[in-house]
């Protein structure tokens, strides 16, 4: 199940038109098989992806007077957490900008044909997704694994600015760096998706969003829910709130294409945390007693698309 978007316009656009737009954004490769052309959208740091695809389709999109169809069309599937809307829907915003196009959603809603804002496309995939995932979950008769939306969308701000955090803070002398975590998604016996980060052992860290964390001591993994750690040692990790948030540098802005994926100048960190060198006595002692909270075997590891978010 998929939402889908049909572009209309003054003309079609040509395959080598759509290839050249697309050299900006380097998650985006072109194919051509025998299933047809199209730009696959695939950002391999968020697990996010989408299809946009070009030539007639088996059913041509009835234009408005005046337009004709662009023979562009744009998928991204359903059952799937909502970041996949705020990272996708920017892309379609931006190509119907570039070309001077507007959209014709099949699934219904307002309109007829009208130019797209991204806030609207991630509004009309969320209804579709919910209905989606409910129908899913009837025909398969079990709920797929949930995390609380707030949750979820920091995963993803920080699964997309993680190069970043480690040029700025990931430094080759732990005396003046941090040691940035990546963040892993799994799954738990009660339907829950949680992120989990695996922490190396003490040293100093920037704190990412999760829900629990993996300690590696005596060649054993310990796993302890973040609240535990956060109950311990909160009053020891500083939050900087210095400038370093701008969610709209991380959310592209479909004016400004291509995307900036360097971001440059990029500044976040109100979700994380700075574990503070002041703090090691405190940590080393955490890390040596803490006793674990989750079982392994509880734990299956999932993709990015392997859960929805409510």
């Amino acid at each position: 199940m998929s939402y889908d978007l049909f572009y209309v316009g003054a003309r079609k656009v040509q395959w080598a038109e759509l290839m050249a737009w697309a050299k900006g954004w380097p998650q985006m490769s072109a194919i051509e098989d025998e299933h047809g052309h199209r730009l696959a959208y695939e950002n391999p740091q968020t697990g996010v992806y989408a299809s946009l695809w070009w030539g007639p389709q088996p059913d041509p999109v009835a234009a408005p007077e005046g337009l004709v169809d662009a023979e562009l069309h744009f998928n991204l599937n359903y059952c799937r957490p909502s970041f996949f809307a705020h990272e996708a829907m920017p892309v379609a915003v931006a190509l119907a900008r570039h070309f001077e196009l507007q959209v014709v959603d099949p699934q219904g809603g307002p309109g007829g044909a009208h130019i797209p804002t991204t806030q609207d496309l991630i509004e009309r995939w969320k209804a579709g997704n919910r209905g989606a995932i409910s129908a899913t979950e009837a025909v398969l008769g079990q709920k797929r694994p949930t995390m609380d939306e707030a949750a979820a969308l920091a995963y993803w701000r920080y699964k997309r600015a993680l190069p970043k955090y480690r040029a700025e803070f990931d430094q080759e002398d732990p005396l003046d760096g941090y040691f940035v975590p990546d963040l892993n998604l799994f799954a738990l016996p009660d339907g829950r998706a949680i992120r989990l980060a695996f922490l190396t052992a003490p040293t100093t860290y920037l704190v990412p969003p999760c829900d629990a964390f993996a300690l590696r001591r005596n060649d054993q993994t310990v796993l302890v829910w973040a609240k535990t750690m956060e109950a311990a040692l909160g009053h020891m990790i500083e939050s900087d709130d210095d400038d370093f948030l701008d969610e709209e540098d991380i959310i592209d802005d479909p004016d400004q294409e291509p995307p900036d994926e360097d971001f440059d100048g990029l500044r976040f960190i109100g979700e994380c945390a700075l574990f503070e060198p002041g703090a090691m006595d405190a940590w080393e002692a955490f890390h040596a007693t803490a006793k674990g909270e989750i079982p392994l075997d509880h734990l299956t590891r999932i993709q990015a698309d392997g859960f929805v978010d409510a």
